[in-house]
């Protein structure tokens, strides 16, 4: 079984109120886009030989520029305007240069960019792209989000612990948290959930196989919310792990079980609503849960009354309730509402060609 030190089982703080989030899985309902978003915003990205970007990883927004990470991990930098300013480090094995990028931040403490290397580094550039120094962890990562000054919330997915505590001070890893059992690492499906992130000055992680959102209070995690699905409830802990089944074998019969609702995903949270996708067994139509607030009511749905879908998430701007994505010029029309644009984004569309570089999309949330 699936091993989760709570804080209140330690005795370290008062029990907390532990809130449900009650979801019927095959009951879709209608959601309109007027309920989440009060604007879209699209910005073309410049389209240029020497910032050709095949697809998207992550876009942060910093001031009035973009950073992005494209498929070939490249780190570009991008006014508002979606013109291209300039490339950050490079692909190699230099000093300044990387072989791959798996997450940038900007650490609000110091006003710094910084990529995260999978194999354990963080590289530092000013956010005119001046490389400043390397940091060299003490963990594998897939995300990370600066807590403090000193402290680094390093999460890996198929560690002895998804989460890790990393000390700037120290120069290495202080503390763990969430661990898995070795089984589970050697067959857990891989992908990129978004799995910790901020909201209200708060840090939250939500692995995607699990029902229970927590919040992170010091370095420990105390319940959240729990995720109540009936009958399609699930725990990556309590299912079967048959012998013989590598780890792609594993992900597609976890991705196209019905009997499940799973591999949940992108937590979108405002004061209002709580906005999240999952899969129950169709990769292609995606459902997403809209919990309102105010009537703890849940509806589930795939696409919008309106007709549109929303497209695959990549940054969630919590301080400014912006939800970036990043859609292809030919799809762009499935992904966007004419009645929350202004007239200038109408005009964008209008000057959008089919070879274009990927258009970012901001939901401004309501």
């Amino acid at each position: 079984m699936l091993a989760i030190v709570f804080c209140f089982l330690v005795g370290c703080e008062q029990a907390h109120e532990l809130n449900t989030i009650t979801i019927d899985v095959q009951e879709i309902a209608n959601v309109s886009v007027h309920e989440c978003f009060d604007r879209i915003e699209v910005i073309p990205l410049d389209t240029k030989e020497d910032a050709f970007i095949k697809y998207i990883m992550k876009i942060i927004k910093y001031e009035d520029c973009y950073f992005i990470i494209d498929f070939n991990k490249h780190v570009y930098k991008i006014d508002g305007e979606g013109k291209f300013i300039c490339e950050i480090g490079g692909i190699g094995r230099g000093p300044e240069e990387h072989l791959e990028v798996v997450d940038i931040q900007i650490n609000e403490f110091t006003n710094n960019l910084e990529l995260l290397m999978p194999r354990g580094r963080i590289d530092v550039f000013s956010t005119d792209g001046l490389y400043l120094e390397s940091v060299p962890l003490d963990t594998y990562a897939h995300e990370f989000i600066n807590i403090s000054e000193d402290l680094v919330l390093i999460h890996f997915s198929v560690g002895a612990y998804n989460l890790s505590f990393y000390s700037r001070s120290e120069g290495k890893v202080i503390a763990q948290e969430y661990p898995m059992e070795d089984e589970i690492n050697k067959k857990i499906p891989l992908g990129d959930t978004a799995p910790i992130w901020q909201w209200n000055g708060d840090v939250y992680f939500h692995s995607p196989f699990s029902n229970t959102i927590f919040k992170l209070n010091g370095k420990q995690l105390v319940q959240y919310y729990t995720l109540d699905c009936g009958e399609y409830n699930f725990d990556i802990s309590n299912f079967s792990m048959e012998t013989g089944l590598d780890r792609k074998q594993y992900n597609e019969k976890i991705r196209e079980s019905k009997d499940i609702a799973t591999y949940f995903h992108f937590h979108i949270e405002t004061d209002k609503f709580i906005l999240k996708r999952f899969l129950n067994g169709d990769i292609e139509n995606m459902p997403l849960f809209f919990f309102d607030k105010s009537t703890s009511t849940t509806r589930v749905f795939v696409d919008f009354v309106e007709g549109i879908r929303l497209p695959m998430l990549y940054h969630y701007d919590a301080k400014e309730e912006i939800v970036y994505a990043a859609v292809e010029p030919g799809d762009i029309q499935k992904h966007i509402f004419i009645g929350l644009l202004d007239e200038d984004d109408v005009e964008k569309l209008k000057n959008i060609e089919i070879s274009d570089n990927p258009v970012l999309v901001a939901y401004h949330l309501k």
